[in-house]
């Protein structure tokens, strides 16, 4: 059996146009070295799977949020004075998740 895998980047010719973002630059900073704003990503990206599977919701999206607003709530009470940027980020994303 051959089974054949095609990216979204190979069949529409993203690759140029990913390596020539900045935005790749700043998810590459901030999702993939903190916690919060990873789970954040996860919390939106599982929302998404859900959506391309018929459903609002899933029990992994739904873990995945619970689980990046326990991080945001314990990041604000512990980061009075805004050192991570990587905050903002995950509040933004999860923004996003609400108007999805």
């Amino acid at each position: 059996m051959l089974v054949v895998v095609t990216y979204p980047s190979m069949m529409y010719k993203f690759a140029d146009s990913i390596a020539n973002n900045p935005m790749m630059e700043i998810f590459r900073q901030f999702a993939l070295h903190d916690g919060l704003p990873f789970q954040a990503m996860l919390a939106i990206a599982s929302k998404h799977r859900a959506g391309v599977e018929g459903k609002t919701e899933s029990v992994q999206s739904l873990t995945h949020k619970m689980r990046a607003l326990r991080l945001m709530n314990e990041r604000i009470q512990a980061d009075s004075t805004g050192q991570y940027d990587g905050t903002i980020y995950a509040v933004a994303t999860m923004a996003v998740i609400e108007v999805l």
